[in-house]
């Protein structure tokens, strides 16, 4: 009973966990449905909800209890194992009771919502199943740690021998990656896009009335979802086994090409085994889906060159942790072409990057000019729809050769380090093939000339604009890693360093460079950049372009509008990526990182509020008398307020808790800054 005392427990964890699980089921389902209950007047659903809400109070309070328990004792205790397996009880029934025995379909049903509610639970079920093991497997992992934080010696273990049994032995696990590499494979591929095709199609049918044709997609995507949920059953144990075996072992690589068999089993049960493709055809999108089904099974392939690579990366490094005797010739670290020596690289990781730029400049581009190429090719409704479909089907054409040349350089970009000139030279190497691609794209006006013939009438040339400016967003990324990782990197391959200076005590001493990280900041500011410059210009550029094929002389106003909407969108914007920038920059538990992020926070207020504002100007020319635009979109746009102010509050609060959590480690880290080089070092091998 040792396990159980209070005094080996912590108070201030206990209430942080208890306050996450009161936030996940009870503060958010309640919330929602006292809105719902609110903004919707439908005899009996308001007393529904109100039963429903009561319902979720009392299923959660003994959730919560037991996440309190189980967070205020440590890892490798059997009362936080106890504690932990009795909260995942207490969710299975919170769920069970909730999903398939309260009042919910009914209140789904005044809502005209109607989702499959048991196969909602099933994936869920997972979830909350693969939490319970992992406090399990957390105590046995944690155990020897625990014993000794409590002054309890315990037996040593037999030395390790260097056989090919050791690849697979259970003593070079590591339980926590398991867990993490299961939760993460489980959420991407299982339950994520099983709640997805379950509430998607229920949520259109509560809107509107959807055709015969529609409601067999949804049949489909039902059986799909079926498909999913019995791949889960041999997901979570490959994926599980994967994680727990190191890199750089047989263990990982077995289960990892394991793992890549399975996922050409989920790609062909997705896109193949439920008839998609002859829905597809039956209701005119007609394009080449062997090819695209051909293009997505890639994918795998570049995840066993992803597991092989990292066997041979990390074998040596693995062996040498476990203290074996490694064999290899020293680097010459004086060398000139030591920043572009192939043994400083790591295949695995070029593979890695290979693939993200196989999907993101290859397989999504040909997806989506594919889908819309066939769908031009059968709506008649649009002037000239032939010439521009086949427009669209040259842009595959053209883009092809610059992005098998990115992927190419992705790989070498990838395979070198962080910090050296191998990996900033390929790095920028990508910039001139991504204008080409970009204006390969546009076909030289040729596609914007075949859009203004069909009466679509868009420009292009904003679009283009904002694609140059993104791609010099990407080549800050590896001057950032230059200058973010070069002494690391000098660290790692034996150079000598010159010692850094202790710092300064103060808070403004956060803001001081040597504690940033550029490359963080450059993504941050690429990821606002996408979010709120690009897509809302697009947004705003299609508004636009309708409006003005309807030639009215009352829709020249919003038109004007839009266009003003564009600069100020842009404007804001900018000003947003450079604060994002800044704060993405600093650490977590950095003085600097909360005030630029609470300055972010703001714009996105302001940035919300003023487009906001300028779509309502509009929107009151819209069912003016004489106007072909009957359609008031003043309802989507408070929605829209109310999820982008929920979603500002939602982050200042994160960044403030975010400062909370990581001050201590911060300081601490801070104070004790000795980064690479002020020791002496020996040699990398």
């Amino acid at each position: 009973m040792e396990d159980f005392r209070f005094k080996h427990g912590t108070m201030r964890k206990g209430i942080f966990e208890a306050g996450i699980t009161a936030l996940l089921f009870i503060i958010v389902p309640v919330v929602i449905a006292l809105i719902l209950r609110s903004r919707n007047s439908t005899p009996g659903l308001g007393s529904g909800l109100l039963d429903l809400a009561q319902l979720i109070v009392l299923l959660g309070i003994p959730v919560v209890a037991a996440s309190f328990l189980r967070g205020f004792y440590k890892k490798g205790s059997l009362a936080r194992m106890t504690f932990g397996l009795v909260e995942t009880g207490l969710a299975l029934l919170y769920l069970a009771i909730l999903l398939l025995s309260s009042n919910l379909p009914q209140v789904l049903d005044l809502l005209r919502f109607h989702p499959d509610l048991t196969s909602s639970f099933l994936a869920l079920l997972y979830l909350v199943v693969l939490r319970g093991f992992g406090y399990f497997v957390e105590m046995f992992w944690f155990r020897e740690e625990w014993l000794k934080s409590i002054g309890i010696e315990t037996p040593p273990k037999s030395p390790l021998k260097e056989t090919l049994a050791l690849d697979f032995s259970l003593r070079v696990g590591i339980l926590p990656e398991a867990q993490r590499e299961a939760r993460n494979k489980l959420l991407l591929l299982i339950v994520i896009p099983s709640l997805l095709l379950l509430l998607v199609p229920s949520a259109i049918s509560s809107l509107v009335d959807v055709p015969t044709e529609a409601l067999q997609l949804f049949a489909i995507l039902e059986n799909i979802v079926g498909s999913l949920l019995l791949l889960g059953l041999v997901l979570v144990p490959i994926a599980w086994m994967r994680g727990f075996y190191p890199k750089g072992s047989f263990g990982r690589l077995t289960f990892s090409l394991a793992y890549v068999l399975f996922l050409i089993v989920y790609i062909y049960m997705v896109l193949v085994g439920h008839g998609l493709n002859s829905w597809l055809f039956a209701n005119g999108v007609h394009f080449d889906y062997n090819l695209m089904v051909l293009l997505v099974m890639i994918i795998p392939a570049f995840q066993s060159v992803e597991a092989l690579g990292v066997l041979i990366d990390e074998r040596k490094p693995w062996k040498a942790r476990l203290g074996f005797a490694i064999k290899g010739k020293p680097l010459n670290v004086d060398s000139m072409l030591l920043d572009f020596n192939l043994r400083t690289g790591k295949i695995g990781n070029g593979a890695k990057a290979a693939k993200r730029a196989y999907i993101g400049w290859l397989l999504i581009p040909f997806l989506v000019l594919s889908i819309l190429s066939g769908i031009l090719d059968d709506v008649t409704q649009i002037a000239n729809n032939v010439a521009l479909a086949q427009e669209i089907g040259k842009v595959e054409g053209a883009i092809a050769p610059f992005a098998i040349i990115i992927i190419a350089l992705s790989f070498v970009w990838g395979f070198y380090p962080r910090g050296s000139f191998g990996r900033l030279t390929f790095g920028l190497l990508k910039v001139p093939f991504i204008l080409l691609f970009v204006n390969a794209i546009f076909l030289d006006g040729s596609l914007e000339q075949a859009s203004w013939n069909s009466d679509l009438k868009i420009t292009l040339g904003p679009i283009i604009e904002l694609f140059l400016i993104y791609a010099a967003l990407v080549a800050m990324l590896p001057v950032c890693e230059l200058v973010d990782y070069r002494r690391e990197w000098k660290y790692k391959v034996g150079r000598k360093l010159k010692p850094l200076s202790p710092p300064e005590k103060g808070l403004f001493t956060d803001f001081k460079l040597r504690y940033t990280r550029f490359v963080e900041g450059a993504k941050m500011a690429r990821k606002t950049f996408r979010s709120y410059i690009i897509v809302p210009v697009i947004f705003v550029l299609v508004v636009r372009a309708v409006l003005t094929s309807m030639n009215n002389a009352i829709l020249d106003q919003a038109i004007q509008g839009l266009q003003d909407l564009d600069s100020t969108v842009i404007a804001i914007g900018v000003v947003l990526v450079i604060v994002q920038f800044c704060r993405g920059s600093y650490r977590a538990g950095a003085f600097s990182r909360l005030c630029f992020g609470l300055i972010a926070t703001g714009v996105i207020v302001l940035w919300t509020f003023v487009f906001v504002s300028s779509m309502t100007r509009i929107n009151t020319l819209f069912g003016v008398p004489g106007t072909p635009v009957q359609f008031d979109i003043s309802p989507f746009l408070q929605l829209f307020l109310l999820i982008m102010v929920l979603w500002s509050a939602l982050v200042g609060l994160r960044y403030l808790i975010e400062y909370g959590r990581h001050r201590s480690q911060w300081l601490e880290s801070r104070e004790s800054w000795v980064v690479y080089g002020n020791e002496p070092i020996a040699p990398a091998q």
